[in-house]
């Protein structure tokens, strides 16, 4: 009887090890997805601002074209 008693805690005890072991496998693939999301996010951010910086030269130099030049804020 006692071993079969020790038969199922070690299987159980397998079980819950494999068990975490999957969950710890999702928690990494999740945390990559996400540092891949964030550093997508980052980058798209460093496009946008790039494109609104060439927007706000375009919008200088049409001004100055025009004889109207304003200062935009962060471009002094």
């Amino acid at each position: 009887m006692d071993v079969i008693v020790i038969a199922s805690f070690v299987i159980s005890a397998a079980s819950t090890v494999a068990g975490v072991a999957w969950l710890v496998s999702r928690i990494d693939t999740t945390v990559e997805g996400l540092t891949k999301s964030i550093n997508n996010l980052a980058a798209s951010v460093g496009d946008l601002d790039r494109e609104v910086r060439l927007q706000g030269r375009q919008i200088a130099v049409l001004e100055a074209l025009q004889g109207t030049p304003t200062v935009l804020k962060g471009q002094d």
